[in-house]
C-alpha cells in the first residue's frame, strides 16, 4: 500500500459518487476552490505499453471528497408518511412522499432514478421497500433542492 495520497480521475471520482463525469466537468471543475490536478496517467495500450497522447489528469481524493463536503448545496429531505419497512410501487411510494417543506413528490421524481447502479432493487413482485428508497433519495448524488438549513427528515420506523 501507498503512503501517498490516492491519485483518481475525475472519472473515477464521479462514478464512485454516483455521478455522471460530463457534469462534474461542466458544473464542478472551474469553481472556486475546485481541486487541480496533481499528476497525470499516461495512455496505455492493451498491452500496457505507454502510447503517445496527453494523458489523463490525476487528482487527491481526499481533496476532492472535502471539496464536494463543503459545497454541495443542502437538499430538500423526503419525508415518507408511513412506516419504513412498507413495500410498494415507486408511485405508491411517491404518493405518500412529501418533502420537508410540505411540497408533494412527484412519480417522476422517483422513476428518473430507478435505472441507477445503487437505486434499491425491487423485490419478485416489482415491490420496494419504502425506507430503502427514501434513504436513498436523501443521500442521492447530485445538487437537488436547495434549501436554507440543514437536512431533515427522513423515513419513520
Amino acid at each position: 500500500m501507498s503512503d501517498g495520497p490516492e491519485l483518481v480521475t475525475l472519472a473515477e471520482w464521479a462514478e464512485s459518487h454516483g455521478l455522471v463525469v460530463g457534469t462534474v466537468w461542466n458544473h464542478l471543475v472551474g469553481q472556486p476552490g475546485f481541486p487541480t490536478p496533481v499528476s497525470r496517467r499516461s495512455r496505455r495500450d492493451a498491452s500496457g505499453a505507454v502510447i503517445g497522447g496527453r494523458g489523463t489528469d490525476l487528482y487527491k481524493k481526499d481533496a476532492l471528497d472535502a471539496w464536494r463536503a463543503e459545497h454541495q448545496p443542502a437538499r430538500a429531505s423526503i419525508v415518507y408518511d408511513g412506516q419504513y419497512h412498507d413495500r410498494g410501487t415507486l408511485g405508491a411510494i411517491a404518493s405518500r412522499c412529501t418533502t420537508a417543506d410540505g411540497q408533494r413528490v412527484k412519480r417522476e421524481t422517483i422513476y428518473q432514478y430507478r435505472d441507477r447502479p445503487t437505486f434499491p432493487k425491487p423485490d419478485e413482485k416489482g415491490r420496494y421497500v419504502a425506507g430503502a428508497v427514501v434513504a436513498w433519495l436523501n443521500e442521492r448524488p447530485g445538487q437537488g433542492n436547495r434549501t436554507r438549513g440543514a437536512r431533515q427528515g427522513s423515513a419513520r420506523d
